[in-house]
């Protein structure tokens, strides 16, 4: 099982981010780790309800890191696994970040960059999303700084969910072996 970690947008997003999160995860669900990848969000509100949902329409699984005060529950069901863990929402990214084997970022503010970062100083591939006018569209001049320093990977999709989920696809394959 591969774990991929995905930080979004915890408000409202706008429909092209919907629409291009969706796409992403359609892309995924036509290779052959369909059944072999679970998602690992920090909630069910804003994008990570349309991703969880989205994800569950194509036979993934999500596992739900929730903080001590939850904004929503996520719905019960298959798809749906929910681990209440009491903690804030930073140290809920920690969580996060540690489960799970890549980072896929379908933009955000504050606590999608706090999880970017985690991810560069674990070491952990970072595969980003941009263009949608989110905080997280300028991380990549600080990743660029920081690539001399740390060794991680990171890759720059503007607009374009579906050559995330196949370069993402191929870091898997060449994961698993």
């Amino acid at each position: 099982m591969i774990q991929i970690g995905v930080a979004a947008y915890s408000g409202e997003p706008n429909r092209d981010l919907v629409r291009d999160a969706e796409r992403f995860i359609e892309e995924l669900s036509r290779t052959d780790l369909a059944g072999k990848i679970v998602f690992v969000l920090g909630g069910y509100w804003g994008l990570m309800r349309y991703i969880a949902d989205a994800a569950c329409s194509y036979g993934f699984r999500s596992v739900f890191i929730l903080p001590e005060h939850p904004r929503e529950t996520p719905p019960a069901g298959e798809c749906f696994i929910h681990i209440y863990t009491g903690l804030d929402f930073r140290q809920r990214s920690e969580i996060i970040v540690l489960s799970s084997d890549a980072l896929v970022v379908m933009g955000g503010s504050v606590g999608t960059i706090i999880e970017v970062f985690m991810s560069a100083a674990s070491g952990r591939p970072i595969f980003i999303l941009r263009g949608y006018g989110l905080p997280s569209d300028t991380v990549g001049v600080s990743l660029e700084a920081l690539s001399g320093y740390i060794d991680f990977h990171f890759s720059f999709y503007d607009r374009d969910p579906v050559a995330l989920a196949k370069d993402l696809y191929r870091y898997i394959r060449k994961k698993l072996g």
